[in-house]
């Protein structure tokens, strides 16, 4: 499109297959680096390395964020699209670094998944009930419009208003990472996974209220970014350690595989009621916009009633089943 080479739909079309290809590719990879610290690490090991690992990387993301968001933007205003074309062709050279980096780890051996018998039982029941209510705020996720979007294209706001809530939301994830991250080690993930469902509400909350009508509309979206990526990024890593938790030792791959598509389809009906919704409804883009916002605080209220919790906001060592309090799972 830079080029001019081809034209503004055919862009639009191959940008959409680009973005889906590698969100997919991005989410395996992530689903296969944190099954390996399960698999190769004992447990006492993972609990120590799985969280930190997880908050150094969002933390090292988020970081990048504000500064690459003013340089792009700077760059939009001095020679357009080509600040875009940089941007992939740096992106492009720095992901290279991944497999480098992935062949210098230990090699686990070879990892075989049980076979079930006819009168074994797919999951455990704490780990399918979490699966369930993870598919629930998935799509909660899915159906959430972008905030800059909506802040430009509804309330007009300016560009330096979009990078501010850049800014605002790579402060709130760097915040929400390297707290969870550091708490994971002996407390409750299933407590902090509650806690950013309830987060994650009143941040839809907080956009729902920022219609074109309020005065102080641009507040609460600030408010909304900051909540949403901090409670996103400690609900990922409390997600993926209690994922492993719940999950047997001798399971963890099966248990992934059917945690990862159960969510991913959830979050790709959100996505796909999201696209229609704002399709259908541009006369009355405010009204759409709120109403996918609306929902997805009713996904993330469900999720936060019906996660089941530990005792207590501590953790043992080692998750013992044995000892957990019924119908609820190790923390």
């Amino acid at each position: 499109m830079a080029t001019g080479t081809i034209g503004q739909v055919l862009g639009i079309a191959l940008i959409s297959l680009t973005v889906a290809i590698g969100q997919t590719a991005g989410v395996l990879s992530g689903s296969n680096i944190g099954l390996w610290t399960a698999v190769v690490l004992p447990d006492a090991e993972r609990r120590l390395v799985g969280p930190r690992m997880g908050a150094l990387t969002m933390a090292l993301s988020t970081a990048l964020l504000l500064p690459a968001g003013f340089v792009l933007d700077a760059g939009a205003r001095a020679i357009g699209l080509w600040a875009y074309v940089a941007f992939f062709v740096v992106g492009g050279m720095a992901s290279t670094l991944t497999p480098l980096a992935v062949a210098r780890l230990p090699h686990p051996g070879r990892v075989l998944v049980a076979r079930e018998t006819a009168g074994s039982t797919e999951m455990p029941p704490e780990f399918r009930r979490f699966t369930d209510v993870s598919a629930i705020a998935s799509f909660g996720q899915g159906i959430l419009p972008t905030v800059s979007l909506y802040a430009l294209s509804v309330l007009g706001m300016s560009a330096g208003f979009a990078v501010a809530l850049s800014g605002v939301a790579a402060a709130g994830a760097l915040a929400g990472s390297l707290v969870a991250g550091s708490f994971l080690l002996g407390g409750s993930s299933s407590r902090v996974l509650r806690a950013t469902f309830l987060v994650r509400a009143v941040a839809a909350v907080c956009c729902v209220a920022a219609i074109p009508a309020n005065p102080i509309a641009p507040a609460f979206l600030l408010i909304g970014s900051a909540l949403f990526n901090g409670g996103g990024n400690a609900g990922v890593l409390a997600t993926n350690e209690r994922l492993y938790r719940l999950a047997p030792a001798q399971a963890r791959v099966h248990c992934q595989s059917r945690f990862v598509g159960a969510t991913g389809l959830s979050a790709g009906a959100g996505a796909a009621v999201c696209a229609t919704a704002l399709a259908v409804a541009p006369p009355a883009a405010w009204a759409a916009y709120t109403a996918l916002y609306a929902g997805s605080a009713i996904s993330r209220t469900i999720a936060t009633f019906r996660t089941e919790v530990s005792a207590s906001w501590s953790s043992p060592s080692a998750p013992p089943a044995e000892t957990s309090i019924p119908g609820t799972g190790p923390g």
